[in-house]
């Protein structure tokens, strides 16, 4: 089947590995082409990590990673930007880090990885609000 439609596939070993399930040791080669797939425990495709475990918690660690950063920009500028100024920013630069493809890892089941992401919303909210990162989140 490969061989009558060369054009239609596109083969690229560099660029080639499968994901590493509990079922196929790693000591199992795979290789197309006579070329080794290299088995990886994670990767990202269109932005989301995708795990061999098949959990979400390494994108989750990812997405935290880069909120992290704008918050702590964020803090860092808050002092001379007004209100409406500081929720543009969150507006702009951390909810589509939140927002992008979570219908694909959002796991409302899943308590643990959903209360990370809730500390950082709250962590947010607080420097937009101008609060004390150790304030309650419940305050009104």
């Amino acid at each position: 089947m490969l061989s009558c439609c060369p054009a239609l596939l596109r083969y690229s070993p560099q660029n080639t590995s499968v994901k590493e399930a509990e079922v196929i040791s790693s000591s199992f080669p795979l290789s197309i082409f006579d070329t080794d797939i290299n088995s990886v425990t994670s990767f990202k495709y269109l932005g989301v990590i995708l795990s061999s475990t098949f959990t979400w918690s390494d994108h989750v660690e990812y997405i935290s990673s880069k909120v992290n950063k704008n918050l702590g920009l964020l803090r860092r500028i808050k002092y001379y930007l007004p209100y409406n100024a500081r929720l543009l920013f969150y507006n702009s630069l951390v909810l589509p880090i939140f927002d992008y493809a979570d219908l694909v890892w959002g796991d409302k089941d899943n308590a643990s990885l959903m209360k990370e992401l809730q500390i950082l919303q709250n962590k947010a909210a607080k420097v937009i609000l101008d609060r004390s990162l150790h304030s309650s989140s419940t305050d009104h």
